[in-house]
């Protein structure tokens, strides 16, 4: 499922775009006519501007650099790039939270239960 800000649907629209303005620049009967590596550059700009992400923006700089990379080896470190940070985020979110109240102020911290325990113990040690 395809989400308005998935950096994929992102790239596919791109392409699509590229693409068109690629034949439009190629007919005869175009008023404007634009050099392909022209347009390449201006299609690398916006991909490199349109992720939200910026981890995502940062795996693909690399591949944005270089004017002629394929298509196909650009989709696929974007997928690389997005299930990385996907995987990511999951694993950030499956870290339990535990709760510390300090001088009446309660603050979430990502830890596992020892180290939370730990941690608690510290706080409390301090605060005697």
């Amino acid at each position: 499922m395809a989400i308005q800000g998935d950096p994929q649907v992102f790239l596919i629209r791109a392409l699509d775009l590229r693409q068109k303005i690629l034949f439009a620049s190629d007919e005869d009967t175009s008023v404007l006519k634009y050099d392909k590596e022209h347009i390449q550059k201006l299609f690398l700009r916006t991909v490199e501007t349109g992720p939200q992400d910026e981890s995502i923006r940062a795996k693909l700089r690399p591949y944005l650099k270089d004017i002629n990379v394929l298509d196909e080896d650009f989709i696929q470190q974007l997928n690389a790039a997005v299930s990385s940070e996907s995987e990511r985020c999951r694993k950030l979110k499956s870290q339990p939270k535990a709760s510390l109240k300090v001088n009446g102020q309660t603050s979430l911290v990502s830890a596992t239960s020892d180290t939370a325990k730990t941690l608690s113990d510290t706080v409390m040690a301090a605060i005697k």
